[in-house]
């Protein structure tokens, strides 16, 4: 591997401590790093890489079936047709995508393993693309460039996105990042400038990226404690406060969820007793609606305390 040593150890380490899943995270970076040591080495061919990336691919959708139909208990009418249980489709289905970030080091795992035991440590282009593949059975390859790549800090970069799917942060989780990151810079550093000169470069930016960081956590959380009405304006399906079409005489499913549509903050004091999303006057053809008021106000004159 062309990364610094324990790097991937480190990385992977880091992830499962994210995840919830140290165990597999440093058995994985020790089978990465024990290519090191081991001097024993496979020949692979580019077929062979071909079949672990097919492995890989059918790892990457298998699991996130898996994940979509298991982990969630959402419908497609969940999404597009019952208003009220959209909020709750949308989490589930974040939840599940989350899930799936977090397993992407164990997915392409054997990837990388043929790769740290191959003879070469490199892998062809064609082990990305379908079409290299249909013109090197064609006999066309000669005409095409014979590129390899090593696809290790490919894969430290995989490892540090899967850790920031975890579903809670702390400030350990930034230092961390910060952390490997410059560590996995450091062996490509410039030799113009001194090692005080880089260092100090990198400290402003790590000092920059934490302030952004520290800022799309509030805009997160912004975000989470925004009313559920919020979010079906972009649909067309929620209700209006000027106006509701109602549908007496159709026949209509009950309901009988008891799914959570609507959490309340009230600080410390105690809860209403009622919460109403909108009151209406007037109900003409199945439409509740608020008309415009319209009052005469005559002339107001004072009281005399004398009688004219």
């Amino acid at each position: 591997m062309n990364t610094p040593p324990l790097l991937i150890l480190a990385t992977l380490a880091f992830w499962g401590w994210q995840t919830g899943h140290l165990v597999y995270g440093i058995l994985a970076g020790c089978l990465l790093e024990s290519s090191r040591l081991v001097k024993a080495r496979w020949s692979l061919t580019q077929a062979d890489f071909n079949r672990l990336c097919n492995v890989c691919a059918v790892l990457f959708l298998g699991v996130g079936a898996f994940l979509a139909f298991n982990e969630g208990t959402v419908s497609f009418n969940d999404f597009f047709v019952n208003a009220g249980r959209r909020p709750e489709a949308m989490r589930q289905a974040g939840r599940s995508a989350l899930y799936w970030f977090q397993w992407f080091p164990m997915i392409f795992l054997p990837m990388m393993v043929g790769q740290v035991f191959n003879e070469r440590s490199k892998m062809g282009l064609a082990t990305f693309s379908w079409w290299l593949r249909r013109q090197e059975a064609r006999d066309l390859h000669s005409k095409l460039p014979r590129e390899e790549l090593d696809v290790t800090y490919a894969y430290f970069a995989l490892g540090l996105l899967a850790s920031s799917a975890a579903t809670e942060h702390t400030k350990s989780f930034y230092y961390g990042v910060a952390l490997l990151m410059g560590w996995a810079l450091w062996p490509l550093r410039t030799r113009r400038y001194s090692v005080v000169a880089w260092s100090a470069a990198f400290l402003i930016v790590a000092a920059g990226g934490y302030t952004g960081h520290v800022g799309l956590i509030q805009l997160q959380k912004k975000l989470e404690d925004m009313n559920v009405r919020w979010f079906s304006r972009f649909s067309g399906l929620g209700f209006g406060d000027k106006e509701s079409r109602t549908r007496m005489g159709a026949i209509g499913n009950i309901k009988g969820s008891d799914n959570i549509a609507l959490r309340l903050r009230t600080d410390g004091g105690p809860p209403p007793e009622l919460l109403r999303e909108a009151s209406y006057s007037t109900y003409f053809q199945k439409v509740w609606n608020n008309p415009p008021v319209r009052r005469a106000v005559g002339s107001v004159f004072p009281e005399s305390d004398q009688e004219t």
